[in-house]
């Protein structure tokens, strides 16, 4: 039975007020009140915690060929997407991420063509913008979240899908690697957590991954890439090894955002 435990302040005969506490039973409750403590979305997380979200508002709920997406309206943070419970952007603060994965190459001079891995919500693309490259490339496997991106956070991608500057690729990003590209810098926006969506040995697959993104980098091409919250140190531990193996100038950087309840951990590295 789920119960909700509600502060109780009651002044005694001599006037001091006395804290106690009082359980409610969600069955009894008002159905509006019933519905408001009963929706959440809960991330179980991978490092012995677990992160929950108030559904204020259910704004979509849907399964594409790949994932559960779910966008929601939350008192604090605004709207948020989900994928598989897994919270992915903010309206509030989705502008951290974005500044953390475009930071790596802020001082890096003559930016021509981007590409993008994943960032189907289109936050990254828009901050890319700003460093006025020729081209932009989203390569998204999951057309469903480009499409609930456009209905539902116009003001987050700043309508980047309709830019010129912005060719979208619906592609596997392992499949679209292993043609040739030439690219000033690649932005890996992807999960850090393959196996849980394919059958695949993680580090098999980053190792790959990696290589190919090498590969499809000019000279002193730089690679930024999210990679897990602080606490998934066997995530981190991966990165860095199969960034040493493949890069030069690897770098970490840790920035707390608010929507994530954790900070966040990014790298960068430049090819050889």
């Amino acid at each position: 039975m789920y119960r909700i435990i509600k502060n109780i302040f009651r002044i005694n005969r001599e006037g001091i007020i006395r804290e106690t506490t009082e359980s409610v039973a969600i069955q009894d409750m008002k159905p509006s009140l019933k519905e408001k403590y009963l929706e959440w979305i809960v991330n179980p997380g991978r490092e012995g915690f677990e992160v929950r979200y108030h559904v204020g508002k259910h704004l979509y709920a849907g399964v594409s060929d790949y994932q559960k997406i779910d966008i929601i309206e939350n008192e604090n943070f605004g709207r948020m997407m989900f994928l598989n419970n897994d919270a992915q952007i903010a309206e509030s603060d989705g502008y951290l991420y974005n500044e953390a994965m475009m930071a790596p190459l802020i001082k890096k001079k003559g930016i021509r063509d981007i590409a993008i891995l994943g960032g189907g919500d289109g936050g990254v693309a828009a901050e890319a913008l700003k460093f006025k490259p020729k081209n932009i490339t989203i390569v998204e496997i999951d057309e469903s979240v480009i499409r609930a991106a456009k209905d539902y956070f116009q003001n987050f991608h700043k309508n980047v899908f309709t830019n010129k500057k912005v060719k979208i690729v619906i592609d596997d990003v392992y499949k679209f690697l292993e043609k040739t590209h030439s690219y000033d810098a690649i932005l890996y926006d992807l999960t850090m957590h393959p196996e849980e969506f394919i059958n695949i040995d993680r580090d098999t697959f980053l190792d790959d991954i990696f290589g190919k993104i090498k590969k499809n980098l000019r000279k002193k091409g730089i690679v930024s890439l999210q990679c897990a919250s602080e606490f998934d140190t066997e995530t981190l531990r991966v990165a860095y090894k199969l960034l040493k193996k493949h890069f030069i100038k690897v770098r970490f950087s840790k920035i707390f955002i608010p929507s994530y309840c954790v900070r966040w951990v990014f790298a960068s590295a430049e090819a050889k």
